[in-house]
């Protein structure tokens, strides 16, 4: 039974978008609670780690976009800075706070708020990735 509960607890915790992109299990070893959570929060830190390098990666093209003055490179830079940080305020605000309402006191609710945080990171990545042309 513990097999079966588990992983269509994470079905129905994981955004509709993450499920699309991932047709398997994210966690196929995790039985427990605590051993989804250990799992998911691995996969936030993985996505987060590479949306990090994409930002860098970002700004680096920036950079070298060499057809425009430094200043407005600059000014390029500072406004995808404030954007970044618009878009850090939201998905913590969305995941960490009406997410954790939603699932009030319930035992999923740790799993639903990194679910969340997983498919808004990775969105953004993706979102970067193709609008500045990086792998």
């Amino acid at each position: 039974m513990k097999k079966v509960f588990f992983p269509l607890i994470l079905l129905l915790i994981l955004p509709t978008a993450a499920r699309a992109q991932e047709q398997e299990d994210p966690c196929p070893e995790a039985e427990t609670t605590v051993e989804i959570n250990q799992c998911l929060k691995q996969r936030y830190e993985q996505a987060d780690a590479e949306l990090n390098r994409v930002y860098r990666a970002v700004t680096a093209h920036i950079d070298e976009a060499d057809s425009m003055p430094a200043e407005t490179r600059q000014q390029w830079k500072n406004q995808l800075r404030e954007a970044q940080r618009h878009w850090i305020a939201f998905k913590e605000t969305d995941c960490l706070e009406v997410v954790a309402y939603e699932w009030w006191q319930g035992s999923g609710a740790t799993a639903a708020t990194l679910g969340c945080m997983i498919e808004k990171t990775e969105s953004r990545t993706n979102a970067l990735k193709e609008r500045y042309g990086i792998e």
